[in-house]
């Protein structure tokens, strides 16, 4: 839901279609746009909605209720693994020298260009280093 509502908003719908273009050769359908921009943004609100106002405790065979710490160990569980990017970017940016959009602008930026590096390795079992390529 959340990588749906990222492409909708953040990325934006005639970014994503230009990249989908990119990389298929083909522009896709203007549904695709309609889909990504209004309804799953809006059956994603709807539903976090009716999650939230029709809330029951699980139950299984009918009796048995999930205690309390279960569902907070889910959410620690869950918590977790989605912190970690958010929390990611806090440290770089505390670590990056320079005015707010300075340190956002080089952390944006990619190190190098993907397409001119390949994997060189001078030994088995050794790490791979990313080198340019020579032309």
């Amino acid at each position: 839901m959340l990588g749906e509502l990222s492409k909708s908003s953040l990325v934006g719908a005639n970014r994503f279609m230009k990249i989908i273009e990119d990389m298929t050769g083909k522009k896709p359908f203007f549904t695709f746009k309609l889909v990504w921009k209004y309804i799953i943004p809006l059956l994603s609100v709807i539903s976090i909605i009716l999650y939230l106002v029709n809330f029951k405790h699980l139950k299984i065979n009918d009796w048995y209720v999930y205690p309390d710490w279960a569902y907070a160990l889910g959410w620690m569980m869950t918590a977790s693994s989605v912190i970690m990017v958010p929390l990611w970017v806090v440290i770089q940016m505390s670590w990056t020298a320079g005015t707010f959009r300075e340190r956002l602008a080089a952390l944006c930026r990619p190190a190098e260009d993907p397409i001119r590096l390949r994997r060189t390795t001078e030994d088995e079992g050794e790490n791979a280093d990313l080198a340019p390529v020579e032309a």
